[in-house]
């Protein structure tokens, strides 16, 4: 399910994209095939061809690449290579409200943020398949889906203005550079109810990326890290 800030904007959505797989089993000749596949995919010959040569029934090529890369092993039409689609997370403000939200890992699993703290609330319901498989583990007889277990998707809505937070990231970012500081939080209240409005943090990342940033940048800052009061904490306290 999606994440919606509270005017109903997308904050994080699941697509669906390509993923190349084998059925070793049905590969005539592993040798041409690894090659064909690692000019298109640009993987190494020498790991792809083991795999191929596995006699297994399945096996994943390569998950979640791009339309671009699919096409190009369809076009190859290699027996026993077959493409399919999976689901992936996807932040389209990229940056925007990225240590709220945290991110879906490889199987579009919560590992931090919102999409930890909600991920059972957005997986849905699990769905049951009852079938019959032959003993090499392949399907041949399924009584499908049932009507309970169709379009069922939940949704999150988070008190956050898209708007806000996209202001608060700006300003508190040029604030950070400004005093060359290491690192920043700013959170916006609405006070007579205590609605989150915006929760930012400097430094920040790409939750489409998250790999590439360590541990102290995907850090929430504002709700993780403690500091003395001080004097400007007093009007709040009164």
């Amino acid at each position: 399910g999606a994440i919606l800030d509270r005017n109903g904007n997308e904050l994080a959505i699941s697509v669906m994209v390509p993923s190349v797989y084998a059925t070793p089993d049905e590969i005539k000749d592993p040798l041409k095939t690894a090659a064909l596949l690692s000019g298109a995919l640009g993987a190494p010959q020498e790991e792809l061809q083991p795999k191929l040569q596995s006699g297994k029934s399945f096996i994943w090529i390569k998950r979640r690449v791009t339309r671009e890369l699919a096409a190009a092993v369809k076009v190859l039409d290699l027996p026993g290579v077959h493409i399919t689609y999976e689901s992936k997370r996807f932040y389209p403000h990229k940056r925007l409200a990225a240590h709220v939200l945290g991110f879906g890992g490889y199987d579009a699993e919560g590992l931090e943020g919102i999409e930890l703290y909600f991920n059972r609330e957005l997986m849905g319901p699990q769905i049951v398949i009852t079938g019959l498989r032959d003993a090499m583990g392949r399907m041949i007889f399924s009584e499908g889906l049932s009507d309970d277990g169709v379009g069922q998707e939940n949704k999150v809505i988070l008190g956050i203005d898209k708007t806000i937070q996209g202001i608060a990231e700006q300003e508190l970012e040029e604030f950070a550079k400004l005093f060359e500081t290491g690192a920043a939080s700013i959170v916006v209240v609405r006070p007579k109810t205590g609605e989150i409005l915006a929760m930012a943090n400097y430094p920040s990342f790409n939750p489409n990326l998250y790999w590439k940033a360590g541990p102290s940048d995907r850090r929430n800052r504002a709700v993780t890290d403690r500091f003395e009061p001080g004097s400007t904490m007093k009007v709040f306290t009164m």
